[in-house]
């Protein structure tokens, strides 16, 4: 699903490339002002159940980079949380640059109507 929502941001940014990264969970922030809500327990323990090695090297999540150099989640708030929790120190995630909360707030809605959208893919 994040794949897909890359390749769909690129269809209206076609000169912007995003980095891939395994960036520390610990170091990652949430906008919990602006688009984030807090993480559901029960999503977190699901993920806690089902997280494995396997299942974490295949999955990206995407976190905008502000100019200051910070990260900001804005897909994998429970995987990152999971992660936490089992010991796990790194998660890979797309990397899109940002303007500040306003413009995280914007993809983050982008993202949201792109998953309500291909839910059922």
């Amino acid at each position: 699903m994040t794949e897909d929502f890359i390749k769909h941001v690129l269809e209206f940014m076609p000169s912007q490339e995003f980095d891939v990264k395994d960036l520390e969970v610990l170091h990652l922030n949430n906008d919990r002002v602006h688009y984030q809500r807090a993480p559901i327990e029960s999503n977190v323990q699901k993920h806690v159940e089902q997280m494995s090695k396997e299942s974490l090297d295949s999955w990206t999540g995407i976190v905008a980079q502000r100019a200051d150099g910070s990260y900001w989640l804005l897909n994998g708030q429970h995987h990152s949380e999971a992660a936490i929790r089992l010991g796990y120190k790194k998660l890979r995630f797309y990397i899109i640059p940002s303007d500040g909360p306003q413009h995280e707030t914007l993809i983050f809605g982008m993202f949201q109507k792109f998953q309500e959208k291909h839910k059922d893919d």
